[in-house]
This record gives C-alpha cells, sequence and structure tokens, in this order.
C-alpha cells in the first residue's frame, strides 16, 4: 500500500469514529432521563432446624 492510501483509510477511520461519538451524545442527549429506583432486595425467612445443625455440630 501506499501512504496515500494509508493516509485516506486513516483519515476516513478518524472520521467514522468522531462521528459515531457525535450521534451518540447527541442521542445521549435527546433521550429522556428515566429515574428507575430500585427496589430493596427482601431477604428469605429461614426456618431453623436443630436436627441439622445438631448434626454439623457433631461432625467437627
Amino acid at each position: 500500500m501506499n501512504r496515500k492510501e494509508i493516509f485516506i483509510i486513516a483519515i476516513g477511520f478518524f472520521l467514522t469514529v468522531f462521528a459515531w461519538m457525535i450521534i451518540d451524545i447527541y442521542q445521549a442527549n435527546k433521550t429522556p432521563f428515566v429515574d428507575n429506583t430500585l427496589n430493596t432486595v427482601q431477604m428469605p425467612k429461614y426456618k431453623n432446624k436443630s436436627a441439622i445443625i445438631d448434626n454439623l455440630i457433631k461432625r467437627q
């Protein structure tokens, strides 16, 4: 490849990336901000079975 061809490809790549960034910034400004509030995590209620705990204590 010739230097001129590489230069043209590099400019084309640069302009493509630059246009992509500009379009992305424009789209980010145009879309409305939606405040999605996160719900708190509810911990499951576990039932303690004494037989399992006693078995684990015996294994120690």
